[in-house]
């Protein structure tokens, strides 16, 4: 009989990859770091959006983290690590609308991922909402919270 590891699993759908997007969250230590960096990378490769795209692809990732944290969830448990389309999501939410000025798209990076990983009032207490929710809600919160900040610095730096 073989033994397994009960705290990795193998990945068996379609939540489990769309959740490790792609396979970033089997990083280990810094998946969600990486898959936000991507994220960013990706929307500055593309010249960025309107506000209106940027905010129809953060509801289209919101819908579907919770859906995927939802199945993941039933099969690891709470949030797991290997699942960073929550990070996906909020990082995209911090980037709605700034444009495409790397210095813009840097500081939206470095604040959201600040914002997610100290969790300030009230971001922890999202964590705790049912059904794959509070897996993405949090990263939604951060991202939204960064979002003013970084419209801020692009003012501040002539870009809208």
């Amino acid at each position: 009989m073989r033994a397994t590891r009960p705290t990795r699993q193998r990945f068996r759908g379609a939540a489990d990859v769309a959740g490790s997007v792609l396979g970033i969250g089997l990083l280990g230590t810094g998946a969600g770091t990486v898959a936000a960096a991507v994220t960013a990378m990706a929307y500055w490769a593309i010249g960025g959006t309107s506000w209106q795209v940027g905010l129809a692809v953060a509801c289209l990732l919101s819908i579907a983290g919770v859906a995927a944290a939802a199945s993941v969830e039933r099969v690891r448990g709470p949030d797991p690590r290997e699942f960073v389309l929550d990070e996906v999501a909020g990082q995209w939410v911090a980037l709605v609308g700034v444009g495409a000025d790397w210095r813009c798209v840097v500081t939206a990076f470095v604040l959201f991922r600040v914002l997610d990983i100290v969790k300030p009032w009230p971001l922890r207490r999202l964590e705790r909402l049912p059904h794959g929710v509070g897996v993405v809600a949090d990263d939604l919160a951060a991202g939204l919270i960064a979002l003013p900040m970084v419209h801020g610095v692009a003012w501040w730096l002539g870009g809208m």
